[in-house]
């Protein structure tokens, strides 16, 4: 589905946005040990419904006390990644957050803001399919994954 869909309003998306994540936990929140929500796809639902509408995803996987790792890749300079730390994290006006992904290109300025509380995990390696090593071999990058645990 392509969420930025001029055939359907804003509403709409975050409207069928919100129904397809509700059944997703309704079905699988016995089993599920951590949710991983894209935030991207619920930036692209529009400007006033699209952050409104991950928030309400985060709070009914919240009702099962189930860990949320927020797929955000975020790797900015320094009082930029405050300020996506906050967003991530606080309860009052951010999203809540357990967890991150982030692209720690920058460096340790572009992570630390992230670590809040014990480091659970340093986990995922991803490949980049966009270069190669001269013998052919995908060139592969570290990821890093945070679960803080404040």
């Amino acid at each position: 589905m392509k969420l930025s869909s001029t055939s359907s309003t804003e509403e709409e998306r975050a409207n069928a946005a919100y129904e397809f994540c509700a059944r997703i936990i309704t079905a699988t929140h016995d089993h599920a040990v951590c949710y991983k929500p894209n935030v991207a796809f619920f930036e692209a639902i529009g400007t006033k419904l699209g952050m409104v509408t991950l928030r309400k995803v985060v709070d009914d996987i919240s009702k099962y006390n189930i860990p949320i790792l927020l797929d955000v890749k975020r790797g900015d300079i320094g009082s930029t990644a405050n300020a996506y730390a906050e967003a991530c994290y606080d309860d009052g006006c951010g999203l809540n957050g357990d967890g991150v992904t982030l692209s720690p290109l920058m460096g340790w300025d572009s992570v630390q803001p992230f670590v809040t509380g014990e480091l659970i995990c340093i986990v995922c390696q991803i490949e980049l399919y966009c270069r190669y090593c001269s013998d052919g071999r995908r060139l592969e990058v570290i990821q890093l994954l945070f679960l803080v645990n404040d």
